[in-house]
């Protein structure tokens, strides 16, 4: 009986072990991983220019830190799509670009010290030509950080970037059907203005524009007056404006006297 107890009991203490170990195994697996660069703001990405294709885009991510300890000397980061960064050019931090397919690799120099904020800022990028958002899925919505810690060991860290979305290029044409208007011989100082005649301003857009008139030339001697909806704030689409002009000189007008006035339209998207 005394073996048989004796028996129970070690089997007892190697069960416990056994569970003490498994306990500390599971703790140690779930343990929250350390990053010697953090977005200490963020992380943001702005660009200059959100348009798809647009040239000489500047791209900026960030804000990062490097935690006490750590030099950093490397970043790299793959621009996804179809973006072009043949022409990318090194903003910040200091250091040397270099550029692989669609990576961008710099070599920081001098060395970010320990506990420096920074952000990354490339420019002379082109745009990815397809609307969406970006980056796309995959090993390209992190930036990675080289370092090396207290112990001169080198580490790398990859950080989450945040999104951003390229929107159509903008486009916009505008045309005037007919582009003169002749009063032919007029009297001065007229009892009703002469005209009107008719200008139609024709105005393709995919976005919102503004549009402008502005008269010069012999504006005051004609007595020149236009009204319509060729000008304001427009909306995207295509649209036909109408603008009607007339004309009445004074008696103070020379006579036998050719009198050209013009006007001039702007359509702009802001």
């Amino acid at each position: 009986m005394m073996r048989i107890a004796k028996t129970r009991f070690r089997l007892g203490r190697v069960r416990s072990g056994i569970l003490a170990v498994l306990v500390l195994c599971l703790l140690a697996s779930v343990s929250p991983l350390a990053y010697a660069v953090v977005a200490s703001a963020g992380p943001t990405t702005t660009l200059s220019s959100y348009y798809a294709g647009a040239t000489d885009v500047t791209y900026e991510f960030g804000t990062f830190a490097m935690e006490a300890g750590e030099t950093l000397f490397m970043i790299e980061f793959t621009f996804t799509g179809d973006a072009n960064v043949t022409a990318a050019t090194l903003l910040e931090p200091a250091g040397t670009l270099s550029v692989s397919g669609q990576t961008v690799s710099i070599a920081v120099s001098p060395t970010l010290p320990p506990s420096t904020e920074f952000v990354v800022r490339i420019g002379g990028v082109t745009n990815p030509t397809t609307p969406g958002d970006y980056p796309l899925n995959g090993p390209y919505t992190r930036i990675s950080f080289s370092y090396k810690n207290a112990k001169l060991q080198t580490k790398t860290d990859s950080i989450l970037i945040a999104h951003y979305t390229i929107t159509e290029a903008p486009f916009l044409t505008m045309t005037i059907p007919t582009a003169d208007i002749d009063f032919g011989t007029v009297e001065p100082d007229a009892a009703v203005p002469y005209g009107p005649g008719t200008i139609q301003v024709d105005v393709t857009s995919n976005y919102g524009y503004t549009l402008t008139r502005e008269t010069t030339g012999d504006v005051a001697s004609l007595g020149l007056v236009i009204t319509g909806d060729a000008a304001g704030s427009k909306n995207a689409g295509t649209s036909s404006y109408y603008d009607a002009v007339t004309i009445l000189p004074d008696w103070n007008t020379p006579a036998g006297v050719p009198l050209v006035a013009t006007v001039t339209y702007t359509a702009a998207i802001p």
